[in-house]
């Protein structure tokens, strides 16, 4: 992320500056941003987060990376994760299995509702129910002994599924991990899909199928489109969806 920014800055005369946010109080959103060193903002997801709304109430030129708003006056560059959940779950079917599990989380964060509203679309649209059971909220550490007992019994229910697809790559891995010492064979008695496609997915045992973000094109993006607002030129798509891809691997097989 952080090189596609900086290319793109590079080029256009610009430099950048990481800041993390410090929280403070109400009326405090903006702070560090508007003392005058800076043109403009990139901006990391978060729904809960009034900065992007605080800066456009301002003037002030901002773009939100990874993170999509329902206001029309808001720019932003994200991947299309509804798109990548259905992507990932269409990959299953594809290779027969019927009974999937998804690995959601509980959060309020936009791009893990879309994922797994991808996954219920794609289900929806093979004919197949989509069971609550069968989704199961892991926590973003994934450290949560008790939900993975919980997903264990699922796997070793009379109808248990075949194949699993986690909101992200991190979760995917630990259940690979959880996999092995369950006694399951990836692929041959489980299939594991992850979302992100990070570096870590080549270090598995088997490697991590996983959905891709274009991740360095969408920062070029929202650099670019930043830039643009900081110069007042006339841009018409002020909200940039990106299509993700697979990465097929080793983890998945037919059932």
């Amino acid at each position: 992320m952080m090189q596609g920014i900086s290319a793109t800055a590079i080029r256009e005369g610009y430099g950048v500056l990481l800041n993390f946010r410090v929280e403070g109080g109400p009326g405090q959103e903006c702070a560090g941003v508007l003392d005058g060193r800076i043109d403009g903002a990139l901006l990391w997801r978060s729904p809960s987060d009034p900065m992007a709304e605080s800066l456009d109430a301002r003037g002030f030129p901002a773009v939100t990376m990874f993170g999509v708003h329902d206001d029309p006056d808001l720019w932003y560059v994200d991947c299309d994760n509804l798109l990548g959940g259905r992507l990932a779950t269409e990959y299953l079917l594809d290779l027969g299995h019927t009974r999937i599990l998804h690995l959601s989380a509980d959060s309020q964060e936009r791009y893990v509702h879309d994922r797994l509203a991808g996954y219920r679309q794609a289900l929806v649209f093979a004919g197949l129910p989509v069971r609550s059971e069968w989704i199961v909220n892991v926590r973003w550490e994934g450290d949560d002994e008790r939900v993975y007992e919980q997903i264990k019994r699922i796997l070793e229910g009379p109808e248990h599924p075949a194949a699993i697809f986690a909101w992200y790559d991190g979760v995917a891995i630990k259940m690979l991990q959880k996999s092995q010492e369950w006694g399951l064979r990836v692929p041959n008695d489980l299939s594991i899909l992850g979302f992100d496609s990070t570096a870590q997915c080549l270090l598995t045992t088997p490697p991590l199928t996983s959905i891709r973000q274009p991740i360095r094109e969408i920062a070029d993006c929202a650099a670019t489109l930043l830039i643009q607002r900081i110069r007042g030129e006339a841009v018409q798509d002020t909200r940039r969806l990106f299509t993700p891809s697979l990465d097929e691997r080793g983890s998945c097989a037919p059932p």
